[in-house]
């Protein structure tokens, strides 16, 4: 008889609803997502806060970040998800010259978060890592192939040295990630190290590669399709649609399953907006990192304010409307994730995803 398999492992600090939280009336905030700062020394293609086009530099400050903590504690927050640009460009984050090194995180900790810090990766060291393993921060390492694919798709070209990368069965694997693994920050249950791998035409052949060596080395795998701008070229609906299937058989033999849906391979549709709020670094509030603004920090409003308004429940009703009950791609409805599939144009402006969905299909380029 055949062992039923299971659903994938997930990263620690990684907030999966129940389905009593799945509707505009019943969602519950248990995510704080802070872009800190719009510094950053890559130029990756998906970059949704468009940290790789030069302009000026915007970061949240200090009397916000603990203000934000503070209030998403009292609204029942549980995570902490840390973006950028990179963090380690905040001096709140990473305080060179402060013996602590990571007052937010001790913060953070202390109030009662569970961390995830998402990064390139380039400023990993083997303290840092042990660092980031004692305050009990996940990692989520950006990942996009070998070497010369990772530089070329990052614009990184100069920034990862020869010696940056370490050979692990047979893949070139940045070193920063070495540092992680060496820290044994996929060892903790779960585990609190992931790498994010955003598919592009260019590292598509890699991509099963990787997936498997992280599933086997407990490294949770974030494969996603590729949704800015930049240099690597999108995959068709069909491309995308056959790697997940492709995942999701390595997955079958690992002993687990999934249904292959937008955005995640592996994991469940994207909930965020059920859930948490994204605060970008000029202070704006946003359901996501990709959607349109809900108001602003820095014009009065607070995380409360607009988590409990009506107009950000009747957004909520307005972006389920766009797809039927039935659809288990229902919860992407609203987002460019679910525009991609549906449209086969991940850019495509915002007001298009709320205006109904268009029945013909635009091929990608």
């Amino acid at each position: 008889m055949q062992a039923q398999l299971m659903p994938p492992p997930v990263l620690r600090g990684v907030i999966t609803p129940h389905d009593d939280e799945l509707s505009p009336e019943g969602r519950s905030f248990r995510q704080l997502s802070l872009s800190l700062t719009n510094l950053c020394s890559l130029a990756c293609p998906d970059c949704y806060a468009g940290c790789q086009i030069p302009r000026k530099a915007q970061q949240l400050l200090r009397p916000e970040i603990c203000e934000l903590l503070k209030e998403a504690k009292e609204l029942g927050g549980q995570t902490l998800r840390l973006t950028g640009g990179d963090v380690f460009l905040h001096s709140f984050f990473f305080a060179r010259r402060d013996k602590e090194r990571f007052p937010l995180l001790r913060l953070a900790r202390a109030v009662g978060f569970d961390i995830i810090v998402l990064t390139d990766g380039s400023r990993l060291t083997d303290q840092i890592c042990q660092s980031l393993k004692r305050l009990g921060a996940s990692l989520l390492i950006k990942l996009w192939g070998p070497s010369l694919v990772q530089e070329a798709l990052t614009g990184a070209r100069g920034l990862f040295r020869p010696g940056d990368y370490r050979e692990v069965g047979g893949l070139m694997i940045p070193q920063g990630l070495t540092c992680a693994l060496r820290a044994g920050l996929q060892n903790t249950k779960p585990s609190s190290l992931g790498i994010q791998v955003m598919v592009t035409r260019e590292n598509l052949a890699f991509v099963p590669r990787i997936y498997r060596w992280a599933r086997e080395q407990r490294v949770v795998p974030f494969v996603e399709l590729k949704m800015g701008s930049g240099t690597g070229q999108y995959l068709t609906t069909q491309a995308l649609a056959a790697l997940f299937e492709e995942l999701r058989v390595v997955d079958n033999q690992l002993g687990f399953d999934w249904i292959p849906t937008a955005p995640v391979a592996g994991w469940s549709p994207c909930l965020r907006r059920y859930y948490g709020l994204v605060v970008q670094p000029d202070g704006q509030l946003t359901s996501c990192s990709a959607t349109e603004p809900l108001g602003s920090i820095r014009e009065g409003q607070t995380l409360r304010s607009v988590w409990e308004s009506s107009e950000y429940e009747a957004y909520l009703k307005e972006v389920e409307a766009l797809a039927p009950a039935d659809d288990p791609r229902r919860w992407n409805a609203g987002c460019r994730c679910h525009c991609y599939l549906r449209h086969r144009d991940a850019l495509a402006p915002y007001e298009f995803l709320l205006s109904g969905l268009d029945k013909k299909e635009k091929a990608l380029p």
